[in-house]
């Protein structure tokens, strides 16, 4: 992955998942609330998250090593946890960037694409298991051939939020914009892409993927 797609993959981290340190509590006190209760699955997946966030913002092995741990355990108690799946899957991408290239880092890719897509067959309606997945395809080199996944994802969100009941957080909304508009600009189709990107401009004018947008935008506008 390039420095670009990883700094494209923590924003993403920073703007979906910040909302889990809500309520004033840290890490530390999860931790101290998990030695209390071992197997509380609520507290190992929210653990799950926070350190698979933190591998990614900061490329650190503790974080992965740690996420590794929370979640290995919250699925050795409930082997069809979607959610622990999905995080799981996308820890294990995380792991085989730092050993890449090597056999070993194949192997890492290949076990999270497997737990990624169960996650999904498990779960297909959940939107932020739809978008874990099809952000991480978004970021896979070509050869692996998960853009049509991404896609299928990110589709498959469209006509979930189309029937949803209530509005999703700003920041998935903002987050499956950029990459849906992404995906689709890097495809060559920048018609369809345009107002997908739009949108993230509205939602967030602000924001970096809004900036990353208006690049996008006007790298077609040049002659």
């Amino acid at each position: 992955m390039s420095k670009k797609g990883l700094w494209i993959v923590i924003i993403f981290i920073v703007l979906v998942l910040t909302s889990f340190l809500a309520g004033g509590q840290t890490a530390d006190d999860w931790e101290k609330q998990l030695k209390k209760s071992p197997d509380n699955r609520e507290l190992l997946l929210k653990l799950g998250r926070f350190y698979h966030n933190q591998a990614g913002l900061e490329d650190r092995a503790d974080a992965v090593e740690k996420a590794e741990k929370h979640l290995s355990r919250l699925l050795s108690l409930e082997p069809d946890n979607a959610d622990a799946l999905v995080y799981m899957g996308s820890v294990l991408t995380i792991k085989a960037r730092a050993s890449a290239p090597s056999m070993e880092s194949l192997e890492y890719l290949n076990q999270g694409f497997s737990m990624l897509d169960r996650a999904v067959l498990l779960s297909p309606e959940n939107l932020e298991i739809r978008l874990v997945r099809g952000v991480n395809s978004v970021h896979v080199p070509a050869e692996f051939g998960r853009g049509d996944l991404a896609l299928e994802d990110f589709r498959a969100i469209e006509k979930l939020l189309a029937g949803a009941s209530s509005v999703p957080d700003p920041r998935f909304l903002l987050t499956y914009n950029f990459y849906y508009g992404t995906l689709l600009a890097g495809r060559g189709e920048m018609a369809a892409a345009e107002p997908w990107l739009k949108k993230v401009i509205e939602l967030g004018p602000d924001s970096p993927l809004a900036a990353q947008a208006r690049k996008t935008l006007e790298g077609r506008r040049r002659p």
